[in-house]
């Protein structure tokens, strides 16, 4: 059993996010959604407060660059684990996130038990 983790996404897509909180939720986590886009302060302050295990970037809804730039920014200032979800496929994106400190990189769309294993995965990382 894996104990209770606290999940901060980063995400600008209302479509997505009750899926993405059914499946993190369910599994026994809680799960607060931000959107960083042009609130990039206001969300790495949130993530600062140190309150979550694993804070989970997307690009739903927003620009690639926008999650990937926070990824360094996230990794100097607390201590979550980082991981990108993403619907790029180009190796340029996984490798620019794994080099600026995210734990893991995956491709999207994914089944739920996918996202719930990448969060908890993280989290034991």
């Amino acid at each position: 059993m894996v104990k209770p983790l606290r999940v901060l996404m980063a995400s600008w897509e209302e479509v997505a996010e009750p899926i993405f909180r059914a499946v993190i939720e369910e599994g026994g986590h809680q799960l607060t959604i931000m959107s960083p886009w042009r609130r990039e302060v206001e969300f790495l302050e949130e993530a600062k407060t140190g309150q979550y295990d694993v804070i989970l970037l997307t690009n739903l809804g927003l620009p690639l660059d926008c999650s990937l730039g926070l990824i360094a920014p996230l990794h100097q200032s607390c201590s979550a684990k980082v991981i990108v979800m993403s619907g790029a496929a180009h190796q340029e994106a996984r490798e620019r996130a794994i080099r600026e400190g995210a734990v893991a990189f995956h491709q999207l769309p994914i089944s739920g038990e996918q996202i719930l294993e990448a969060v908890e995965a993280a989290a034991r990382e």
